[in-house]
């Protein structure tokens, strides 16, 4: 039998002093709220606010995702 998660789990993962950390990043960075756009700058950004966005996607039970071949650059062609 699998044990039931408790509604507020989240309270216990981040700490009060942490809360609403990434929404106010995203504001100082232009962005009206925590958006995909802000995702990828943050994961661009890298450091805590890489963290804090990568968190933010796992708990947001598929609204937002993982970029895409971000850390990635592209080689340009040969003609």
């Amino acid at each position: 039998m699998a044990r039931k998660r408790p509604k507020y789990w989240i309270q216990k993962a981040v700490p009060r002093s942490h809360r609403g950390l990434f929404e106010q990043w995203c504001r100082r960075h232009g962005f009206k709220g925590v958006c995909q756009a802000c995702i990828n700058a943050a994961v661009r950004a890298g450091g805590h606010a890489q963290r804090m966005a990568l968190f933010a996607v796992n708990v947001s039970k598929g609204k937002y995702y993982y970029p895409k071949s971000i850390s990635k650059k592209k080689k340009k062609s040969r003609k």
